[in-house]
């Protein structure tokens, strides 16, 4: 499964939208096998991507694949800079 987290957004072909850092990490949690994950920063919710990725470091779950699509460059910056410090090796952000 890819999961495609924005709030605005329609999701690509081939990828699952959740609108929420909540719903995206519900279905983590839940064991299904996530392929990969295209975040946003920007939720509109109060919440950010950051939330997504907080909770991956919590939990040690990681997708193999790490996208950021969001159009925020502070957020960006913030975002690869957790991954950068704490994702695994094996997996790809892909910037």
């Amino acid at each position: 499964m890819k999961l495609f987290l924005d709030d605005m957004r329609v999701a690509p072909e081939g990828w699952h939208l959740v609108k929420t850092a909540n719903a995206c990490t519900a279905w983590m949690a839940a064991g299904y096998p996530v392929e990969a994950i295209s975040l946003d920063y920007d939720l509109g919710t109060n919440e950010t991507g950051m939330a997504v990725i907080w909770w991956m470091i919590r939990h040690a779950v990681w997708p193999p694949h790490i996208y950021l699509h969001t159009m925020n460059p502070v957020g960006r910056d913030h975002m690869l800079w957790l991954l950068d410090d704490h994702a695994p090796k094996g997996v790809q952000v892909h910037r």
